[in-house]
């Protein structure tokens, strides 16, 4: 089984998040408003069964808790997403996305999110 393995910083998939600063706090709020839109565009992607990539990474999301610098690697399992690079884009912003509702609301504060080692496999290399 052949894998592909990203390294390069130039691997990395943009998610373009809206942010609001709240003057009060002295921070910054992802605005939620575009995170349906971003999770029906990947429903609908996934409907047609063509292209599939299987994909595994880790995210390392830096955070705030109580005033102490937390990093937690989060590993996302083997998953077969459909319309190829497209759907494997729209995949990681939704799981980006799920990291968000995860920790709104909690004691941690998320600063930054990485994505950690990639692994995709198209169907050529099955």
């Amino acid at each position: 089984m052949g894998r592909i393995y990203t390294t390069k910083a130039t691997d990395t998939i943009d998610v373009d998040l809206k942010f609001d600063y709240d003057r009060q706090l002295c921070r910054s709020r992802v605005i939620k408003g575009h995170f349906q839109r971003l999770n029906e565009a990947y429903k609908d992607s996934q409907q047609h069964c063509e292209e599939p990539l299987d994909v595994e990474f880790a995210m390392v999301l830096s955070m705030k808790h109580d005033e102490k610098d937390v990093t937690k690697k989060v590993w996302v399992p083997l998953t077969t997403v459909y319309d190829g690079v497209n759907g494997l884009r729209l995949f990681m912003k939704r799981k980006v996305i799920e990291f968000v509702y995860t920790y709104a609301g909690s004691a941690c504060e998320i600063q930054t999110m990485q994505l950690s080692r990639l692994y995709v496999i198209s169907e050529n290399n099955r």
